[in-house]
């Protein structure tokens, strides 16, 4: 008798997140400090952190492209090398971090639940900076990143509009 139903399983495909963010607005965690912040990060390489909270740095505006860095406050400017902000300061980690997402297999798929399109919500890559290791947690069916952790310093950034 010819078989007339085949039920076979693919697993979906768990491509790497979408890097590129438009104003994305995150809740960050890093240390025992909690921020409110914008964060855009172009493909190009270009990273911007804009601070709302606490009140004491809302309205800084940090700017990185290529080894420059920018940092804004109302109608002051200050332009620097990116050596400058040192490794252990904030923006440079984030800047850090969305750079090195970019990179060609720079991701790497850690799966944490059974890769069946029906209950899969998330899906968590690690990937590596020059200093930092990182876990992206994203949304299964989007791609866009819902959680960035660095656990070496202990920061955690969650995006809230997607």
């Amino acid at each position: 008798m010819p078989l007339l139903v085949s039920c076979t399983f693919s697993p979906p495909d768990l491509s790497p997140p979408i890097v590129e963010l438009s104003g994305d607005t995150c809740n960050i965690k890093y240390g025992e400090n909690s921020y409110k912040a914008t964060v855009t990060h172009m493909l190009q390489g270009v990273t911007s952190i804009t601070f709302a909270e606490p009140d004491t740095i809302n309205g800084i505006v940090y700017t990185f492209s290529g080894n420059g860095c920018s940092i804004i406050f109302g109608d002051l400017t200050f332009s620097t090398d990116r050596s400058f902000m040192g490794d252990t300061a904030l923006p440079q980690i984030i800047c850090d971090v969305m750079s090195s997402m970019q990179g060609e297999n720079a991701l790497t798929y850690v799966q944490k639940e059974e890769p069946q399109s029906s209950t899969l919500t998330t899906a968590i890559f690690t990937g590596k900076t020059q200093k930092y290791n990182y876990k992206v947690t994203t949304d299964f069916s989007s791609g866009y990143i819902k959680e960035i952790e660095v656990g070496d310093c202990d920061l955690l950034l969650t995006f809230s509009n997607k």
